[in-house]
């Protein structure tokens, strides 16, 4: 019985796993990100616009607010309301000029489908081919966008209920979406989503089951937010473009 006393005192008495890992995956995304900009001096097919720059510069920004307010939740519990406020306020940051330059500019074919921002400005849909919101209302395109940033965000979050579980379905889906850019040609747009796939891949080892380290909110909202705008991201055809790059 002492036995069974001292094994039960020591599992009652271990300390939990830290819950704060999400900020280990977004050390591993930004450091993966940056360490692309190394591949420009390899390729010239590698080097970013302006635009593009832009366009990374409006994620970081989103995201920064994102894992701040996320990280000050698992810590401290916020309610849900003011989270969710500063969930769409950082899916504003990713539309960005759009909100007040709704224009279409000329892209590569000389196609207006160039915006100021990470805007969803069509999506195809089966049976009607493809739904051109910018067309509709650019208003329309803003409020799909801010819809879809906030509804991946928190389904990534709903989805971290068991270990593995988000950081193994986000590893999947941007491995997927970079896939797809790079069979459009896209090199450049495809090291978003190698670096988000690459940052979940190093996680995955220490969160898998039994997990010694959970990503908590502050890793399953990040890893919403950039899943979400990186499937807008790599989601253009140039035949058929449901989206937009940051342009001037």
């Amino acid at each position: 019985m002492a036995g069974w006393r001292t094994l039960a005192h020591a599992v009652c008495t271990a300390p939990p796993p830290p819950t704060v890992g999400g900020l280990a995956i977004l050390a591993g995304f930004v450091a993966a990100l940056l360490a692309s900009f190394l591949f420009t001096h390899l390729d010239s097919t590698l080097h970013r616009s302006s635009y593009e720059l832009l366009r990374l510069s409006l994620l970081l920004s989103g995201l920064a607010i994102i894992a701040t307010v996320s990280f000050i939740d698992d810590l401290r519990d916020l309610p849900a309301l003011p989270r969710l406020a500063v969930h769409f306020l950082a899916a504003l940051v990713l539309v960005g000029p759009y909100l007040w330059n709704q224009t279409l500019y000329l892209d590569a074919t000389g196609a207006p489908t160039e915006a100021r921002g990470i805007i969803l400005t069509a999506f195809n849909f089966p049976f009607v081919n493809q739904v051109h919101l910018h067309n509709l209302s650019p208003w329309l395109a803003i409020a799909a966008t801010l819809v879809w940033v906030v509804g991946i965000q928190n389904m990534l979050n709903w989805v971290d209920g068991l270990d593995g579980l988000a950081a193994g379905v986000t590893l999947i889906a941007a491995l997927v979406l970079a896939l797809h850019a790079l069979n459009l040609g896209q090199w450049t747009v495809a090291l978003l989503p190698l670096a988000l796939a690459g940052a979940c891949a190093g996680f995955l080892p220490y969160n898998y089951h039994p997990a010694r380290i959970f990503m908590g909110d502050v890793g399953a909202m990040a890893l919403g937010y950039l899943l979400a705008a990186s499937a807008i991201s790599a989601g253009r055809n140039w035949r058929r473009p449901c989206w937009c790059w940051v342009s001037h």
